[in-house]
């Protein structure tokens, strides 16, 4: 190492590079501009998944589901595609505010979209009453994002 004579001085420096070293990658892999990134590309993924499962809801299934079930298809697409939409908006907040609680949004948005529009896929699909217990539980992860990105807005203002 240059201007090193070797001894404890030489291996703190090299130490304390690698520390500096290490840091600087973890705060690359956990800037706020990757996890924009990964919102922001987990939204675009999962609206055009929605837009593929309302195609095949309107094209595929209108023939096979009654009305009623076609209905509740219906339902998991539209808050399916709004909620897609919010994690654009939570890709948006986590470059304005990054940090935990604007995560903790994007996960509860993403939870809630498996949980109740996917309860709500199968159960138009299969017929499967008991998928209507999981339903509330993905409401629930819908109502909690939007609580915790607001709150994660007014943190943000003080």
């Amino acid at each position: 190492m240059r201007g090193c004579n070797g001894g404890v001085d030489c291996e703190y420096r090299a130490f304390s590079r690698a520390v500096k070293h290490y840091r600087r990658r973890m705060r690359a892999v956990y800037d706020s501009g990757s996890m924009a990134a990964g919102w922001f590309a987990a939204g675009a993924a999962l609206c055009g998944a929605g837009v593929v499962l309302g195609a095949f809801g309107a094209h595929g299934l209108r023939a096979r589901l009654t009305p009623d079930m076609l209905a509740v298809y219906e339902t998991g697409v539209h808050y399916h595609l709004v909620h897609a939409l919010g994690l654009l908006a939570v890709a948006w907040a986590s470059a304005r505010w990054p940090g935990a609680w604007v995560n903790a949004a994007g996960w509860l948005f993403a939870a809630g979209i498996v949980l109740f529009s996917g309860s709500l896929y199968l159960l138009a699909v299969t017929g499967a009453r008991w998928l209507g217990a999981v339903t509330p539980l993905g409401g629930t992860c819908f109502i909690l994002g939007w609580a915790v990105l607001a709150f994660a807005a007014l943190r943000s203002a003080h």
